[in-house]
């Protein structure tokens, strides 16, 4: 396979393992976000690295709930928060710690993790076989159906009686905040399964 043979461990390429198995292509993605900022390691060691866009979109979502349209509706601002950081964060986390731990279990290396906005990437360098990079592929979005049916029995567990099994993907902001924090909880649940389809 010819890209197989790209990937051979050459002896002169440097002195870490990773580099000299993954293609130069992909080490070189480690320039493509400069603006990350770096958070330590998570399980396995594994660097985790965060873009600044992160905080900027954080930034849109919130300027967008202070919004004169939306100040009958201060839990809108907590809502955002939640979902466009902690629970964002965790969810692109743990979609590439996915791709990282198959790769790994499959004989593979793995570099860096990003996390940015609109999703994240891990470098991750091939695997023993062709079977062994298709698992490693479908094992970030596997992540989402744990993390979706999480959401899903929470919305469960919080909706009223006359609400269906399943969410609503609307934000009915009158609805949010009519009930207190069950209400608040039953829309931030509904709205995380969709993120996590």
């Amino acid at each position: 396979d010819k890209g197989r043979e790209q990937t051979e461990i050459d002896p002169n390429c440097g002195s870490s393992a990773l580099e000299c198995r993954v293609p130069k292509e992909i080490m070189a993605s480690r320039s493509i976000l400069p603006s990350a900022i770096p958070l330590g390691s998570c399980i396995g060691g594994v660097p985790i690295k965060l873009h600044l866009s992160f905080f900027l979109l954080l930034a849109i979502q919130f300027f967008n709930a202070i919004r004169p349209r939306y100040r009958d509706y201060p839990a809108l601002i907590l809502f955002e928060i939640l979902v466009y950081g902690p629970i964002l964060f965790v969810t692109v986390l743990t979609h590439e710690m996915g791709h990282v731990m198959m790769n790994r279990r499959c004989g593979g290396e793995s570099g860096e993790i990003y996390l940015w906005p609109l999703g994240g990437f891990a470098v991750c360098g091939p695997t023993d076989d062709l079977k062994g990079d298709l698992k490693t592929s479908l094992a970030g979005p596997l992540t989402h159906i744990p993390m979706g049916l999480f959401w899903w029995i929470l919305y469960v567990a919080t909706k009223g009686a006359d609400k269906a099994l399943w969410p609503s993907w609307a934000v009915n902001l009158v609805y949010m905040t009519s009930g207190g924090a069950r209400t608040f909880v039953e829309v931030l649940s509904a709205y995380v399964v969709y993120l996590n389809l």
